[in-house]
């Protein structure tokens, strides 16, 4: 094993490009905007910003880093598109900066994750970490003892757990009036789902058949902790349909992707104010009026 402690972080710069290869009518129709839905480099642009920000997710394995920024362009040649995109990896104190970021953004949503299988709830707990605050029970008596205590905002559990099972925690915590209320995600075999759960379980935010990719399990959830995320910022709104918070600790596809979640229409404001820039905070984006 060789100790890397000391060796000095650098800041690192990832490239990646494409071709795609187009007939000359499709290139015509992409230079002169003919597509009804849009200006499709605009749209690939967006999305490859998107995938960069969720590599963690789609990618078995890959762990998530966080970015200083994320350059895509594109260039319309004869007979085809040439798409660039670049990452830029940040330096020790740009890392502490996104840590705190994502810190205060994404990890407001606190998650009780129940399974019993130490292993399995080790590589759900580190899918999961960048997103939500993360506590952990080996058994279903162990969860509904931290649920009565401190109630989570989401629960995601296993069916099948020695003593008290999934089912029978769920029904224990819908008949209390305190935690009736927490959404509750499933992890099951798809018999046991549609044999023992679906039918007689009502209220069920989703469920998670088993075998499962933790990068699957990752994204049904994230879409749970992403609404919940939003509706907290709804609720601390002066008045109905306004979102507001400390918008600068988010990234502008997060929120695109909040507002839309959420199925909001906004016209959305970015200053850049001279005092912030020379006191070195980033720009600012104002709440939109949603």
């Amino acid at each position: 094993m060789v100790n890397v402690s000391e060796k000095a972080v650098t800041t690192r710069t990832a490239l990646a490009q494409g071709f795609v290869k187009m007939k000359p009518r499709v290139v015509e129709a992409v230079r002169r905007l003919k597509n009804p839905k849009g200006n499709p480099l605009e749209v690939a642009r967006i999305a490859g910003i998107a995938a960069a920000k969720r590599t963690a997710e789609w990618i078995p394995l890959c762990h998530p880093l966080p970015l200083t920024h994320i350059d895509v362009t594109t260039r319309l040649c004869q007979n085809g598109v040439e798409g660039r995109e670049e990452r830029g990896l940040p330096s020790e104190d740009g890392r502490l900066e996104a840590r705190k970021m994502s810190a205060a953004s994404g990890k407001s949503i606190k998650l009780l994750l129940a399974e019993d299988n130490p292993l399995v709830r080790e590589l759900i707990v580190k899918g999961l970490e960048p997103f939500c605050d993360v506590e952990t029970s080996a058994d279903g008596t162990d969860a509904l003892l931290k649920v009565v205590d401190a109630p989570p905002d989401v629960i995601l559990c296993d069916y099948k757990m020695p003593g008290l099972d999934g089912r029978q925690l769920f029904e224990k915590l819908r008949a209390r009036e305190t935690t009736k209320h927490i959404p509750f995600l499933f992890m099951a075999s798809r018999p046991d789902i549609e044999e023992r759960l679906r039918p007689l379980v009502d209220g069920v935010e989703d469920f998670i058949a088993k075998p499962f990719l933790v990068k699957d399990l990752v994204q049904i959830t994230k879409k749970v902790v992403d609404r919940l995320h939003l509706e907290k910022l709804q609720k601390r709104a002066k008045r109905p349909g306004v979102i507001q918070g400390r918008l600068e600790e988010m990234s502008m596809i997060d929120l695109m992707q909040s507002l839309e979640m959420g199925q909001k229409s906004c016209r959305l404001i970015v200053q850049h104010t001279p005092r912030m820039r020379q006191r070195g905070r980033p720009p600012r984006k104002t709440p939109p009026d949603c």
